[in-house]
């Protein structure tokens, strides 16, 4: 078990252990339970291309590489409901192009490129990204933002455990190391990412330094414990054995503020 996981494990349980032992009624459950994915492709320690349906830009919209470019710790262009590590996207809109927004919608798979085995990423909500109209004789400069995802390899590395450029080796960011593939239909992920519709509230404001956490004495932000119980409960499905009653009950509590 890498050692972010153990923070969050832990902090998970301290979370378990601090609250009252409140349990939600069963007739306050979505379902049951969700089983395991740990088997399907891309999933888990599970090799193989993610499953499900491509994801595309609308007409006049691409994606670009901007590999020497800046991270901008601006919180205003971090979309998410989740924090566990973030990805940079490049937008970059022609004369064609007449919208406003861009949607990425939930359970888009962020796919680790490159060698090594990094941990690939999932967008638990839909994301609205602004697209200005383009008007010719403007300046039609790349738009870059960065997605807050949650990872669904437990035991694969993040990508910022490589991060020792000023601009990156306080942040989460794994800069250039993603690309949006696939949008899952796996039934299990859809369970789980529908637990999240609607939570406006879990939208990512802060940044948090992943180093922090080996300095003596360190305690996990109030703020971030939601984030870290999401997160462990998606590596339980991806990983493990999937939810009980009791983690969702235990999940639903941790987010409903």
């Amino acid at each position: 078990m890498n050692h972010l996981r153990l923070g969050i494990v832990l902090m998970a349980m301290l979370w378990g252990c601090s609250k009252d032992l409140r349990i939600l009624d069963e007739e306050d459950l979505p379902f049951d339970s969700i089983s395991p994915v740990k088997n399907e492709p891309g999933f888990g320690e599970t090799d193989g291309e993610h499953q499900g349906t491509p994801f595309t830009l609308p007409a006049g919209v691409r994606l670009v590489d901007r590999p020497h470019h800046r991270f901008d710790p601006d919180i205003e262009k971090l979309y998410g409901k989740i924090n566990t590590f973030y990805v940079d996207i490049h937008l970059v809109r022609d004369s064609t192009w007449k919208g406003e927004s861009v949607v990425f919608p939930p359970g888009l798979i962020l796919t680790s490129q490159g060698e090594g085995r990094r941990q690939h990423g999932l967008l638990i909500g839909r994301e609205l990204i602004p697209v200005p109209y383009y008007r010719q004789g403007t300046s039609n400069d790349t738009l870059t933002y960065y997605l807050g995802v949650a990872c669904i390899n437990a035991k694969k590395a993040f990508p910022w455990e490589d991060n020792f450029e000023d601009d990156v080796k306080e942040y989460v960011i794994g800069k250039g190391m993603y690309k949006p593939t696939v949008i899952t239909q796996n039934p299990q992920i859809l369970q789980f990412l529908s637990l999240f519709e609607d939570k406006e509230h879990l939208k990512v404001t802060q940044h948090i330094n992943p180093w922090d956490q080996f300095n003596e004495g360190y305690v996990r932000p109030s703020w971030q414990i939601k984030y870290d119980v999401i997160q462990e409960m998606l590596w339980k499905i991806t990983d493990e054995k999937g939810l009980t009653k009791r983690d969702l009950s235990e999940l639903l509590i941790a987010i409903e503020r």
